[in-house]
């Protein structure tokens, strides 16, 4: 077999509208039992359509997928370096290697499992030759056919529904820029190839697309180039082209398209572009344009609309893929959730709908697959709401306790689970865990942290199970280090670390060693470190505690010296001091890009103004804040204070910001002061004293 060979030539994006790749939609089997999707990610997933089986993945990554015959599967693996076959039941085997030194872009079967159709491409470029291989060759004739001649690279072929005739696309070339791209119908038992349509580049651009989609009946195909707002559907037998515009603008494009049995709709698959995040699915009616949203979601793939043999369809939802009209289910709809997301936005679907047991199991399967303690925090408590509404009181106060105690580090904001705890403690007032959990919880929020430490102390006694009981020594911990209790809370960490049954004695371990570090023990600390990362070697901490160990010793920032002014007539004196407060931060997720630091250790962070006048007491203008205070004045009158911050203790002050001898911030968001970032607050090297008594940044 020769070698596929490529015109030279841009790579173009080849699709209905321009900016996003085009993106397949479930295959079904000949028999309608069976349906194969990719998942937006690239794993290659396979349902039964009857009974309650969950579906299988069959590949973590492949595309293409094709059904052979009803039991078997064929698809391409990424690298595209042969087909793959799965039989239903068994496992997944290699099958027809590509040319050497080519690769498999594309794979279509034929209705009748005969043959396959391939395009055969080289380097990077997703286009080449059109290949048949037949299955099972009749004696003496080849098995590899070539449908296109060698010096001709096809883009985005398509096969027709009966299998018998192929449109591809090709690009014409001049100096060296895409000038127009042609609609090719080719007849493969025929041996013929007719020029349907072409489409000009547009004037000032280089890229220029044109992709084709079967209508049912086969004598019909719509196809679109990446730059025009509206599609043609062109009749094959008498050329006739009827022009359907896109019901949006350029702001969104069309990544899927596929059209009901009688042809009579089209079904549109659609991304915002520009950075604007979200899918949609709409139908459009041909014979009048009318456009009819059917599924919107901000994040989660939507839409991707396939028909099965018998008129079912599937699409892509929030919940997984969902088949409408699948035997056996109820309301007609089948529902194939495979992440923890799906499974989880599944159960709040059956939660809606009252079906307390559903959701319960998809929640069950949610957190199996769950990633990580932040995703199965969120799904306890998710767990406690569907026990509610199926009124088990109990089994809801035991997922609540759970996803508040289990997981302490978590991002479920604290006034949330307050709430319901306050409520179920109100509706079970002999429940005392609950009790304790719900003061402790009202404790923590107010700053109360002596009493929170009593109460979690308590809760840690009469909790039944012991990943709870853990928690609630790691949040007491957490309560005594807050009051500066490093060497109690170090060892109330390390108990709760001892619990095998907490699901974040990860976290525990690691806080140890924050707490030495801070008590000046650096040599134990860096025992903890290792001693976490050996514990919980899965854990998401386990890099980061060989990152922190490996970081002490190292020089800690040197605090700048005190900076001070007096003001006019010598009324008051200011100083800035830095304050060596220890801060120890905990994040679900990573602090910073490149994914270290979810414990955190700060023992420079603070710097306070304080004015002194002649006679009575020190006054604090700027509580402890995360910033460095330099070129501190007094207005002319004395009744201000201004100086140059930066956020952090190791850069350069850039912001200018100003107060009254009361502490009130007058140029800027006290929020904005309180956390470090200045963001309210004008960007100055220096600064001089307005007529107006305000600084005036330079």
């Amino acid at each position: 077999m020769n070698r596929p060979t490529l015109v030279a030539g841009t790579i173009l994006a080849l699709s209905l509208a321009a900016g996003c790749a085009w993106q397949e939609g479930a295959v079904w089997s000949p028999d309608g039992r069976r349906i194969a999707w990719v998942r937006p990610g690239g794993a290659l997933w396979l349902a039964e359509l009857g009974g309650d089986a969950d579906a299988v993945e069959v590949a973590p990554r492949g595309h293409s997928p094709a059904f052979l015959t009803s039991r078997r599967l064929v698809f391409l693996p990424p690298d595209g370096r042969g087909v793959q076959v799965f039989d239903v039941g068994g496992k997944a085997a290699g099958l027809v290697p590509p040319p050497e030194g080519g690769r498999y872009v594309w794979l279509a079967a034929a209705p009748d499992g005969e043959s396959l159709f391939l395009l055969a491409a080289e380097g990077a470029a997703p286009a080449g030759r059109l290949w048949r291989f037949w299955i099972k060759a009749a004696e003496g004739l080849p098995r590899w056919e070539a449908l296109t001649p060698e010096d001709v690279a096809a883009w985005n072929p398509a096969l027709s529904p009966d299998g018998r005739d192929l449109v591809y696309s090709t690009v014409v070339e001049g100096n060296g820029k895409a000038t127009e791209a042609v609609l090719w119908y080719l007849m493969v038992r025929a041996k013929r190839t007719r020029r349907l349509a072409a489409v000009r580049a547009a004037e000032g651009k280089v890229e220029i697309g044109l992709r084709a989609v079967w209508l049912p009946d086969g004598k019909r195909v719509a196809y679109g180039a990446a730059s025009a707002r509206s599609f043609h559907i062109l009749e094959l037998a008498g050329g006739e082209v009827r022009d359907v515009r896109l019901p949006f603008g350029p702001e969104r494009s069309v990544i899927h398209a596929a059209f009901d049995p009688k042809g009579e709709r089209a079904y549109l698959t659609t991304v915002a572009l520009e950075g604007k995040a979200g899918w949609g699915l709409g139908e459009l009616l041909l014979a009048d344009g009318t456009w009819k949203p059917l599924a919107e979601s901000a994040d989660a793939p939507v839409g991707l609309r396939s028909f099965g043999p018998d008129g079912r369809h599937a699409e892509l939802g929030p919940a997984g893929l969902r088949v409408t009209g699948a035997a056996g289910a109820a309301g007609g709809a089948r529902v194939y959730p495979v992440s923890a997301g799906e499974f989880e936005a599944r159960a709040r679907e059956l939660l809606a709908a009252k079906d307390t047991a559903g959701a319960l199991r998809a929640l069950a399967k949610a957190t199996a697959r769950a990633g990580s303690a932040f995703d199965r925090a969120r799904l306890e408590y998710l767990a406690g709401e569907a026990h509610a509404v199926g009124g088990e009181a109990r089994a809801a106060a035991t997922a609540l306790l759970r996803g508040f105690l289990d997981y302490p580090v978590q991002d479920v904001p604290l006034a949330e689970v307050r709430s319901r705890l306050a409520k179920l403690a109100a509706e079970q007032p002999e429940n005392d865990a609950l009790a304790l959990a719900a003061e402790a919880a009202d404790a923590e929020a107010a700053g109360r942290s002596a009493t929170a430490a009593r109460l979690y102390a308590e809760l840690a006694g009469a909790a039944a199970d012991p990943g709870c009981a853990a928690g609630a020594l790691f949040r007491r911990a957490r309560a005594l280090l807050a009051m500066g209790q490093v060497s109690e809370a170090a060892r109330g960490f390390l108990k709760a670390g001892g619990a095998e049954d907490f699901s974040q004695r990860d976290y525990a371990l690691a806080l140890v060693a924050a707490c030495h570090l801070a008590a000046g023990r650096a040599d134990l600390a860096r025992e903890d470190l290792m001693r976490a990362k050996d514990c919980c070697p899965e854990s998401l901490l386990a890099a980061d505690c060989a990152r922190l160990a490996d970081g002490i010793g190292k020089t800690a920032p040197v605090a700048p010296p005190p900076a001070t002014a007096a003001s006019a007539g010598w009324k008051a004196t200011a100083l800035a001091r830095v304050a060596r407060r220890v801060v120890i931060g905990l994040a679900p997720a990573p602090l910073f890009e490149g994914g270290a630091a979810r414990v955190a250790l700060d023992r420079y962070t603070a710097s306070r103004v304080l004015v002194e006048p002649p006679r009575g007491e020190t006054r604090e203008v700027l509580p402890a804040a995360p910033v460095v205070v330099t070129r501190l004045a007094f207005s002319p009158d004395g009744e201000r204070v201004a100086f140059l911050a930066a956020p952090g203790m190791d850069r350069e002050a850039t912001h200018l910001v100003c107060l009254d001898l009361e502490g009130r911030v007058l140029n800027g968001r006290k929020a904005d002061l309180a956390d470090g970032s200045l963001e309210s607050f004008p960007a100055a090297a220096g600064y001089a004293w307005g007529p107006d008594g305000m600084p005036r940044a330079k």
